[in-house]
């Protein structure tokens, strides 16, 4: 027979997580972290972490945490298609070590991936979120048809006017719009 015994001595992990920005472009790594807290004033060793998409486990790990203290565990993540994803990190899930409180064991964060040419403009030609048309697009719109510079990660977000291809008529385009009051680029498909 087990006798009751007051767990406010235990240790309690707990879990928070995060994706950077909420929101993912298509093919645009994205890190997710999750961060595992002990509360207990002495160290904890080989703590089992695991994390899931959606009911995919995608990472299982062991990691130490010291006391009062905080382990992160970074992961990259490259979304193919667009959608909601939700990671969820769980510590000590098969309740190994002894806690004052299991139910705060896990946590989860929802990535939202769009995909390329978000409606209703193009412009957003070095495709960073939040979805804006501003001087970074040009600057790199003028870096790729000038300079060498990397294609620009979403070919029909960079085709400001429409018309199929990137040339100097969109950046034309970009600069009448940003500068003086032109048409805004063409809507997306």
């Amino acid at each position: 027979m087990r006798n009751w015994t007051d767990l406010d001595w235990y240790a309690d992990l707990t879990a928070d997580a995060a994706f950077a920005g909420g929101t993912a472009i298509v093919g645009t790594p994205v890190d997710f972290t999750a961060t595992i807290h002990n509360s207990a004033d002495f160290d904890l060793n080989t703590i089992p972490v695991n994390i899931y998409n959606g009911a995919e486990l995608i990472v299982q790990d062991t990691i130490n945490v010291n006391a009062l203290d905080s382990t992160i565990i970074n992961v990259q993540f490259t979304p193919l298609d667009t959608g909601t994803y939700t990671f969820t990190v769980i510590v000590d899930e098969d309740n190994i070590k002894i806690e004052s409180d299991d139910s705060n064991n896990n946590d989860s964060a929802i990535l939202t991936v769009v995909g390329c040419c978000v409606p209703p403009t193009r412009g957003n030609v070095d495709y960073e979120l939040p979805d804006e048309i501003n001087i970074a697009d040009l600057t790199y719109l003028v870096a790729y048809l000038f300079t060498g510079g990397s294609e620009p990660p979403c070919v029909e977000e960079s085709d400001i006017d429409g018309n199929g291809e990137i040339n100097i008529a969109d950046l034309t385009y970009l600069v009448s719009y940003l500068f003086t009051g032109g048409p805004a680029p063409v809507a997306c498909p």
